[in-house]
């Protein structure tokens, strides 16, 4: 199976170990922060996962430490760009995408229609999520990034985010290493109210229902 720069280049190593990092701390952060005695179920934690990892992307954009960074739509249908093409999050499994997470949105039908040399496909052949996996309802497993062909809602293409503890002295080998620096990536940090959040292990939705909330709504 290719990585999702052998695709397109804009899906570099090191841009989406980048926006994998952003998304997990946002959702630790929720998760550091959760109240179950004020009534913190899955649900709650899912509605507040996504806004916060929607935000993290926002902030990161507005940022403008990584120019390749964008928003296409900024409503709760999110979707953001990483160099030209349109992403979306969404808790599940990666190799059984939800049907809303499958459907392609208005703001990718928009996009340019490219043919990706040598994969057989077009740009609009294709959707792109990031995936959050979880063990249990409160506990990360990995955060994937995956390609999905549209008449199919088959995976064509899969990548595993490394731990943020080895993101940050991975050396990014793909084929824009090091465009945001030496192949190290930095590791991103997420704050609310100004107080700095750390890593604990997190999740968040224990039901398909729920499951939409996560950037497919």
């Amino acid at each position: 199976m290719k990585d999702p720069w052998d695709f397109n280049p804009d899906l570099s190593f090191d841009r989406l170990s980048i926006v994998a990092n952003t998304i997990r701390e946002a959702i630790e952060a929720v998760l550091e922060r959760r109240e179950p005695e004020m009534g913190d179920d899955g649900y709650a934690i899912g509605t507040r996962a996504f806004s916060w990892q929607k935000t993290a992307i926002e902030k990161l954009v507005v940022s403008e430490k990584h120019p390749w960074l964008g928003i296409v739509s900024g409503n709760n249908e999110f979707v953001f760009r990483i160099g030209a093409v349109p992403v979306r999050f969404f808790s599940g499994d990666h190799d059984k995408p939800h049907k809303r997470t499958a459907r392609q949105t208005f703001a990718e039908f928009l996009q340019p229609s490219l043919d990706l040399a040598g994969t057989g496909y077009k740009s609009t052949d294709l959707i792109w999520r990031f995936v959050v996996e979880k063990i249990d309802p409160f506990e990360v497993s990995a955060i994937y990034f995956a390609g999905y062909d549209l008449d199919t809602c088959s995976a064509v293409s899969v990548w595993e985010a490394p731990d943020a503890s080895d993101a940050i002295s991975v050396v990014a080998d793909g084929p824009l290493a090091g465009e945001d620096g030496p192949g190290i990536l930095p590791k991103p940090s997420f704050s609310v109210d100004g107080d700095q959040i750390g890593k604990p292990s997190v999740d968040f939705n224990d039901s398909e229902d729920d499951e939409e909330q996560d950037g497919d709504r």
